[in-house]
């Protein structure tokens, strides 16, 4: 039995942090051009938690939605109304400019 490969896809998996968020990033390409991206997007803040020793610093991160590309096509889900939208949306622009850029190179 001889299996033809029709199409090749390849995933990587990464993280970036802007001003604005946390974002763990998932793409495909097919070894020429960029196919899909979805990106994770986390708030990240500083908070104190309490220890035996007392108060400690630490990050928390919390979940606020995804940013999806596809065929030139971005689409959004679970954000809650927040005046920071339009940042998340332009850190992703940017995620997916620069995942282009690095493929073509």
């Amino acid at each position: 039995m001889e299996i033809k490969t029709n199409s090749t896809r390849v995933i990587y998996n990464g993280e970036t942090t802007t001003a604005n968020a946390k974002y763990y990033i998932e793409y495909e390409t097919d070894g020429k051009e960029l196919k899909r991206v979805n990106a994770s997007v986390n708030k990240v803040e500083e908070v104190e938690f309490p220890m035996e020793e007392g108060m400690q610093k630490g990050v928390q991160e919390t979940p606020l939605g995804s940013i999806y590309y596809e065929n030139g096509y971005y689409t959004m889900s679970n954000f809650p109304e927040s005046e920071e939208l339009p940042k998340y949306i332009s850190d992703a622009i940017q995620i997916v400019k620069q995942i282009k850029e690095d493929a073509s190179a």
